[in-house]
This record gives C-alpha cells, structure tokens and sequence, in this order.
C-alpha cells in the first residue's frame, strides 16, 4: 500500500475533455505525437508502484479549449465524481476558463461550495499577460479571502522561440516568475507584485 506521498501534479484526461478538444488535436501536443491514455485504475496502479496514496487531479495545459466555461465544468465535475468513486486515493484542483475572470469567478464558487475542491490549477500566463497583471486581481483577491491553495503551472518549455523571449522579458522577472522552470503547490498568499504598480493582495 501507498505510504502517505501526495502527487500533486496528476492530469487526467476526462471524456467531456477528449471529446471537447479531440484526440488528433491532444496527440499533436505530446512529445511522442501520441494521444495520452489515462485511467483511474491505471492511475492507481502507477501510485501504488510508487508510493503514492493520493492523487491531486487537474487538466493540463495544451490546445485552445472550446466553450471553456462548459467544458472545464464538466472537467471539475469528472474530478469531484473520482474523489467519491476513489476516496483517499484522488483530490482535484478545479480548473478555471481563465481569462474571462467573471466565469472564473463563478467557477470557483462552484468548485468550491458544491464540489469542495482542493484548490486551483492556474497558468504562469493567458494570452500574454502575467499572473500580476491587474486583470486577475479580482481572482486573486478571491482565492486569499477563500484561503484556498493555488497550483501554478509553469509555461510550456515547447513553445516557440519568440514566447519564449516574451516569457524572460523584464515584465516576468519582476512579476515574481523569473523562469517558471517548475510548477509549484503555493498558498495563494503568496503570489506576486506586479511591475506594473498592482500589488498583489497576497503580499
């Protein structure tokens, strides 16, 4: 049996989510060109293997999500069904359609009230713009007042030369993210300041 480890960052790969965005289209963002293959059974085979008693489910990053509002619910939905199928064996962190920051806010409502998820999953960027850009301030204020945990995942190291230059530009080291080499599990209280003036909440 597992000895107590918590893997903290295990996407999965819901039907709603596979459907929604398509295997063609998830098999073009794997390193191998090959659609991923995840189940819970085989999920807890790999945990079990490695000493692992839980896994915190998210979606992960990749192509352009259709209707994300829906399609993520689903995805939040999938991951609160596991935690009742497989109790102690899987957590989730709720994903959010960010940057639509008013949908977001719903969705965490939801995630949290309804679905008592474990946290967020949230990327080091969206269409351009920072975790310290004042835009997500009103997200980010709700996470602190929730004390909820956030999980920042960190850029996609395959992306093209030209985001890459943007993502080490001047603006992303003093945001507090100097190279998102790694993801990390972080109180939300501890997000960044922005250069821009912002200063986040969590400061």
């Amino acid at each position: 049996m597992a000895s107590g480890k918590i893997d903290t960052h295990q996407h999965f790969f819901p039907k709603a989510y596979v459907d929604g965005v398509g295997l063609d289209t998830l098999a073009r963002q794997m390193p191998n060109q090959k659609a991923p293959e995840w189940s819970p059974e085989r999920a807890i085979t790999m945990m079990d293997a490695n000493g692992i008693s839980e896994g915190i489910l998210s979606v992960s990053s990749g192509p352009p999500i259709p209707d994300a509002p829906t399609l993520l619910r689903k995805c939040n939905d999938a991951a609160a069904e596991l935690r009742q199928l497989y109790p102690g064996r899987f957590g989730s962190f709720a994903s959010l359609p960010l940057p639509d920051i008013d949908a977001s806010l719903k969705e965490l409502a939801y995630s949290l009230d309804t679905l008592k998820a474990d946290g967020f999953i949230i990327f080091a960027s969206y269409g351009g713009k920072y975790l310290g850009d004042e835009l997500f301030a009103p997200l980010l204020e709700e996470l602190n007042r929730r004390k909820t945990v956030a999980f920042i995942q960190c850029l996609n190291s395959r992306s093209k030369p030209r985001e890459r230059q943007r993502a080490s530009s001047s603006r992303a080291h003093s945001s507090g993210f100097p190279t998102f080499a790694s993801s990390s599990r972080m109180p939300a209280a501890r997000s960044p300041t922005s250069s821009r003036g912002y200063r986040s909440p969590f400061q």
